[in-house]
């Protein structure tokens, strides 16, 4: 479980879609520094949605690679600037700012030191640090994310649609440090210790009952994510018969839940009574 990218300045870092594809159509050599990126707000129930967010990305560590040794400020500088015209022209605008930076790289214009860069790009379960509901999403296009977000790399949706439940989200109220009150729209703080707690329910391949059920609930998941991803595309009318089916798979998922954890009737309306 890792924690999104800090940059320390993201006025300098963060740009628009616009702004890419300025820097881009002067300098193509910058598209390879260039790379999509969501913020907390962005992450929703299984979908993340496209604000046209891009990261900067220039690792601490980058520039010397490049150059092949390590060199002062002012050769670094020359050197990035002859190379990538365009993006330097961008960055220098906010040198001085970047260069008071502790989040820093080796040189202002470079980004922290992060041990697992390399994991932002593989299919990832992601979800905001703050949510006053369960917004645990699936991102399979190798979007950076920002230190307001927590991810997972991996593409089990068993595992997604577990944290997505009501019984998981309820289970959560009560571990989670709360901002207000949980069973009235507080918002709840995912933090990574806390999450860690949660009980996730092992299957067991050898049983066949096990087995099926983790079946039935990637199958649901998976039909959550087309609906899902289909749903900031479609009107407003198509939008409400797309939340109509949507309510019923949640449904459907929880109930499965509730019975792989071995819940009965009875605590079922208990749990669903909590906060009406």
């Amino acid at each position: 479980m890792y924690r999104g990218v800090i940059t320390g300045l993201n006025e300098a870092f963060v740009i628009d879609g616009q702004r890419r594809q300025e820097i881009v159509s002067q300098d193509e050599l910058s598209s390879e520094l260039i790379v999509p990126f969501a913020v907390g707000d962005d992450v929703r129930k299984y979908t993340v949605n496209d604000r046209g967010r891009h990261l900067i990305l220039i690792p601490k560590g980058w520039t010397k690679s490049h150059l092949g040794h390590a060199a002062g400020e002012k050769e670094a500088w020359s050197w990035f600037s002859q190379n990538y015209v365009a993006l330097a022209a961008h960055l220098e605008q906010y040198k001085e700012r970047a260069r008071k930076r502790l989040d820093k790289g080796d040189y202002w214009w470079e980004l922290r030191a992060c041990d697992y860069y390399s994991q932002f790009s593989k299919p990832k379960i992601v979800y905001p640090d703050i949510a006053k509901e369960s917004r645990i999403a699936f991102d399979a296009a190798g979007l950076f994310v920002t230190n307001t977000v927590y991810f997972v790399p991996t593409d089990d949706r068993y595992f997604l649609g577990l944290l997505n439940s009501s019984l998981m989200f309820n289970y959560f109220k009560y571990l989670a440090s709360v901002l207000g009150d949980p069973n009235r729209g507080g918002r709840l703080r995912w933090l990574r210790q806390d999450v860690l707690n949660l009980p996730i329910r092992v299957i067991d391949f050898d049983n066949a009952e096990d087995a099926q059920t983790h079946g039935e609930v990637i199958a649901l998941v998976d039909e959550l994510l087309v609906l899902h991803g289909q749903y900031s595309r479609l009107s407003l009318v198509k939008q409400g018969l797309l939340d109509m089916q949507i309510e019923a798979l949640d449904k459907r998922l929880d109930e499965i839940v509730y019975r792989l954890y071995g819940l009965s009737e009875e605590e079922v309306g208990r749990l669903e009574g909590v906060g009406e």
